[in-house]
This record gives structure tokens, C-alpha cells and sequence, in this order.
């Protein structure tokens, strides 16, 4: 049985506890902690709605690809749904596991997420410092279906 896709509900009337303040992983090094702390305050202006904070934390070339969506998202297309969201954001979408490689000025972060709907989710993101600031270029979510709640 397969189970729904996951959705971006609105964010209203469900707080967001993890991701937004805490997460279930220990950072090990300093490109770690900057990368969870930015993967954090993306989560937080997700949740709100916040353009202009959920902006700062995307590169200009940052594509969205899904495995539940026929085309990708640009920057200027998740915040232009960002802006169109009638009832604020989106909902919390609960870190399970996480595991980050370190390349440098780049990390790679797969995690495994559950959303308040539909079946759990395998991101994979990458995550590029510039300027001292760790901004996401790529987001690709993978819904694994079969997976029990």
C-alpha cells in the first residue's frame, strides 16, 4: 500500500520544536555546527513564512527537486510560494537522522525527515559556504514509500 505523498500544509497551530530549536544530531566540527545552524534558521523561516529571513539562507542558483513533483523549484519559485501562503508557513517537518560530509567550504547533508503527512522523506542538500555564511545551492527529497510511521 502506497502511502500519500508528502504535503506543505500550512504552519499555523503546530509548533515547530525540531528542526527549528532543536535537532537530533551532534555537530562535530565548525562547518558542522554552521551548517545546522543555517538548516535551522531555514526550517524557522519556512515554518513562518518569513521571506526575507528564508532568502538569506538560499544561494541565487538553489534548485528544489522532489520525487513527488514533475519540475524543480528556483529560489524565486519557493518564495514566491513562500509570499503566497494564506495561513503561514509550512509545517514542521520533524529531523529523524542526519549525517553531514565535509568537503571544504561545502557539506553535504542527507537527513531523514517526517512530515506531519505522508510518507517519510530522504533529503539530500548541499550546503556552500560563502562569505562565512552557509547558504543551501540544492535540496532533492526522496519520498520513501512502504516506510511504516
Amino acid at each position: 500500500m502506497n502511502e500519500a505523498p508528502p504535503t506543505s500544509t500550512p504552519g499555523t497551530g503546530k509548533e515547530c520544536v525540531n528542526p527549528c530549536r532543536t535537532v537530533p544530531y551532534e555537530a562535530t566540527s565548525e562547518s558542522e555546527r554552521g551548517v545546522i545552524a543555517a538548516f535551522q534558521a531555514l526550517e524557522t523561516a519556512s515554518h513562518a513564512a518569513d521571506v526575507a529571513n528564508w532568502g538569506t539562507h538560499v544561494a541565487e542558483e538553489f534548485i528544489l527537486v522532489s520525487s513527488n513533483s514533475d519540475r524543480t523549484f528556483s529560489k524565486a519559485e519557493r518564495l514566491e510560494g513562500l509570499r503566497k501562503a494564506t495561513f503561514g508557513g509550512v509545517s514542521p517537518t520533524e529531523l529523524v537522522s542526519a549525517r553531514l560530509f565535509d568537503f571544504g567550504g561545502v557539506v553535504v547533508m542527507r537527513s531523514q525527515q517526517r512530515p506531519v503527512n505522508g510518507a517519510p522523506l530522504q533529503i539530500t542538500r548541499v550546503w556552500v559556504n560563502r562569505g562565512g555564511t552557509w547558504v543551501s545551492t540544492l535540496s532533492y527529497q526522496t519520498s520513501i514509500q512502504g516506510a511504516g510511521r
